[in-house]
């Protein structure tokens, strides 16, 4: 700027690589143009640039005064001759004086340009100090930008290890509630396994009512065969008059062996059918209570991973959206931020301007005042001025040059660092995650093993106690049928030898005293009978 005139041509606002935003000015440079340097009093000084486009332009120099005429020569001693020396060295006095007078112009036009050179480069330099003033705003609102914006990617990095650390809490209470659901399936596999155990017991005791009735048919036999024997010794010896009171004895016998007989029948028949029948339906209660309450844990654990997975979802959309609402209210701030600066810029710009202006009318009205008298010692100043104001600000751009490169490293480091250790908690947070998601499932896998491999063994407990009910109630049948089939034989024993036919052949073939062999007789079969029915109505009652 100090060569030439700066124009702003374009601009346009651009994303820096640190994630910022500034913006890019296009210039145009053109160099000063100055009619002084043709004169021998100038002094060779740089052309200063106007700060702004509306400068005031440079005033023309004087017009230099024409050239002193040469002396002549005298061509002899005359009076003439003398004369025109004498004016010749009049004139050239006068010419010297005109010369010394356009040099003392000359110079006074020289000084003033400088001056006006001075207070041009003077502004022009309070303008490079604004320029480099905003620079230096525009640069630390950069380095804002790039502090804002990592925070804002520590912030973001926070927010994923605290979802992270919350998917953590999730999936620790999903193996809680899959803990505390298997231990449920525990309880219900231990009540199912009682229940199991209970049904057992109760198989045992058919099983021993089973055998007492075995038992009972058994002494039922050994009684029959007794009886039997008896039977056969006393009918040996009652041979004689038993045609009617046999037959008599003979039918009622047969009735009510018949009636006892179906009555037992069907006891035995009602108990085994109703033992069957409680048994199915106790094992088909518990396989519908397990089917049951297996689905509803099903159905349970479906709606907790789905309400689960719903809340992970509306979680992830919430902080989806609080974070574009974040970004957008940085990038507002940051617009608002930058047209306050571009507002400050402008009006310190304006500020500048005026303040310029007004340095130079003043620096014009105290040149046309004290051209004469300052010129040598204004000269002075001036350099002087100018050289330690070249130093302070070559000296002021050294130190922002080296301090914004400090912040910049500094700025940088520590986002190194902070973007490091967000790395490294995230990295930590999302391994400690993977481990314990790994850990509650092996742990979910485990129990539901354990739980199916428990609800299988009741399941064929249960298959098992119901083969043995059947099989229990299939030898009770079998035995109602073999104790039916053993009393028929013996009531066909029974009437085959106390027929009338039978009782008469051996009536007529002994001769003992036949009033005294029937009555002993009657009261045999008397005794017989009433002995044979309370043992088979022990008979029915062990059965049933």
């Amino acid at each position: 700027m100090r060569f030439g005139r700066v124009e702003v041509v374009s601009e346009r606002q651009v994303t820096l690589p640190g994630g910022g935003s500034g913006w890019e000015l296009t210039v145009e440079h053109r160099p000063f143009v100055s009619n002084l340097s043709s004169t021998p009093s100038a002094r060779a000084q740089p052309a200063a640039p106007s700060p702004t486009p509306a400068a005031q332009p440079i005033a023309p120099p004087a017009p230099a005064p024409p050239p002193a005429p040469e002396p002549v020569e005298p061509v002899g001693p005359s009076a003439a001759q003398i004369a025109a020396r004498e004016s010749a060295e009049a004139a050239a006095l006068e010419a010297e004086r005109v010369a010394a007078e356009r040099a003392a112009a000359e110079q006074a036009a020289a000084q003033a340009a400088d001056d006006r050179r001075a207070a041009e480069t003077e502004a022009a330099q309070r303008a490079e100090e604004a320029a480099a003033a905003a620079a230096s705003q525009q640069a630390a609102a950069r380095e804002r930008g790039e502090v804002e914006a990592v925070r804002a990617q520590l912030q973001a990095a926070q927010a994923e290890t605290r979802a992270a650390r919350a998917e953590a809490d999730a999936a620790r209470r999903e193996a809680e509630a899959l803990r505390r659901q298997t231990n449920a399936l525990r309880a219900e596999v231990a009540a199912t396994g009682e229940q199991t155990e209970a049904l057992r017991n109760e198989a045992d005791a058919a099983r021993d009512q089973a055998q007492a009735a075995s038992s009972a048919s058994q002494a039922a036999q050994a009684e029959v065969a007794a009886l039997r024997a008896d039977l056969e010794a006393e009918t040996a010896r009652a041979r004689r008059d038993l045609d009617t009171e046999a037959e008599s004895l003979r039918n009622d016998l047969a009735a009510e062996a018949d009636a006892k007989i179906a009555a037992a029948r069907a006891e035995a028949t009602r108990v085994a059918d109703e033992a069957q029948t409680r048994a199915e339906e106790t094992v088909e209660a518990h396989a519908a209570e397990l089917e049951r309450q297996r689905a509803e844990l099903e159905r349970e654990a479906a709606q907790e991973r789905a309400d689960l997975r719903t809340e992970l979802d509306g979680q992830r959309l919430e902080l989806q959206e609080r974070r574009a609402r974040d970004r957008e209210q940085a990038q507002a701030r940051l617009d608002r931020e930058r047209g306050e600066l571009q507002a400050q810029a402008e009006a310190a710009a304006k500020a500048l301007r005026a303040t310029i202006e007004g340095e130079r009318r003043q620096a014009r009205e105290e040149i046309e005042q004290a051209r004469e008298q300052l010129e040598s010692e204004v000269a002075s100043r001036l350099a002087e001025r100018e050289e330690e104001a070249l130093t302070g600000v070559q000296a002021k751009l050294d130190e922002a040059n080296v301090e914004a490169a400090l912040l910049v490293e500094a700025g940088r480091t520590k986002a190194s660092e902070v973007r490091r250790q967000a790395e490294a908690e995230l990295a930590a947070a999302r391994a400690e995650v993977r481990e314990q998601i790994r850990t509650a499932r092996e742990q979910a896998a485990a129990l539901l093993s354990i739980a199916r491999a428990e609800s299988d063994t009741a399941q064929a407990d249960s298959a098992e106690l119901g083969k043995t009910v059947k099989a229990l109630t299939d030898r009770l049948r079998d035995l109602g049928r073999r104790l039916e089939a053993d009393v028929t034989q013996a009531q066909r024993q029974i009437s085959e030898r106390t027929s009338l036919q039978s009782v008469q052949a051996r009536h007529r073939a002994e001769t003992p005293d036949l009033d005294a062999t029937a009555t002993a007789i009657a009261a045999q079969v008397v005794r017989i009978l009433q002995d044979a029915g309370p043992g088979e109505a022990a008979g029915t009652d062990s059965k049933s």
